[in-house]
């Protein structure tokens, strides 16, 4: 969830759908006309206000009303950067009497602890939410919590999440899923060269460095770039879980080179 591979916001619900009329008519808003500033904040990108008005309700709320209120207060906060604070919120929404309310919020705090690299915390909240989700937001749950089992080397666990992704999800879905089915560790990739010989000389060069620090071999691949351009990619080592190759990359010293999936 790519910190994730896809900009994707799982099982959210649309927050215009979170209006809960309250209160008695008179000269102060009502919590339902509250709530609708809140969302509208939130709808026009002004996260620091729809947060504002949410947490207000927070406070003045209860029940499902209150469990809506943290919810959308999460995800402003998550919007603005505060993670901490989006993490409280949306706990407080897990144990909600409204199941499928419960389960976006596990859902957002599983992209949530993978953006952080807490991939154990990340497909625990997943799996938990899949189940009370329905089509392609179920199919989501069970894909990401997938990706982030395979980073922890737990590839038995992943297969049996992606196929079940699989077969929640729908026809075009299923290449993507597909393709994750085929990851069967991580590499890390130093270069991407359209010149071939540009290539050969990156991979000697780093072969000896790797060779020292005992990470694997420098290897070439054939691919092609975002533009369908032919590019020759170097890849070094082969690693079974995301940490180990994110420690080799560091060892490595290499600020341009990123982890990637081996796939076979």
């Amino acid at each position: 969830m790519k910190c994730l591979p896809t900009t994707w916001v799982l099982g959210m619900l649309a927050v215009t759908a979170l209006l809960h009329a309250g209160g008695c008519a008179g000269t102060q808003p009502t919590r339902g006309q509250r709530l609708d500033s809140a969302n509208a904040a939130y709808a026009a990108g002004d996260y620091a206000t729809a947060y504002r008005h949410a947490t207000q309700l927070v406070v003045a709320s209860r029940g499902v009303d209150r469990d809506e209120a943290n919810y959308l207060a999460g995800l402003c906060a998550q919007r603005i950067g505060n993670l901490a604070a989006a993490e409280n919120h949306l706990l407080a929404v897990t144990s909600s009497t409204d199941r499928r309310l419960g389960a976006d919020a596990y859902a957002s705090l599983g992209l949530i602890h993978s953006s952080q690299g807490r991939y154990d915390l990340a497909a625990r909240d997943l799996i938990r939410a899949a189940p009370h989700l329905q089509g392609q937001d179920q199919a989501n749950a069970y894909f990401y919590a997938a990706i982030a089992q395979q980073k922890m080397g737990q590839w038995a666990q992943a297969r049996t999440n992606l196929m079940l992704a699989r077969a929640a999800g729908d026809v075009a879905f299923r290449q993507q899923v597909d393709e994750q089915l085929a990851v069967t560790g991580y590499t890390i990739q130093v270069g991407a060269f359209q010149d071939a010989g540009n290539a050969r000389k990156l991979a000697d060069s780093v072969a000896v460095r790797a060779s020292s620090l005992n990470i694997g071999q420098a290897w070439l691949v054939s691919s092609t770039d975002s533009r369908g351009v032919p590019v020759t990619l170097v890849h070094v080592g082969s690693f079974a879980t995301f940490d180990a190759a994110q420690r080799a990359r560091t060892a490595l010293g290499d600020a341009r080179s990123i982890v990637v999936p081996l796939a076979r």
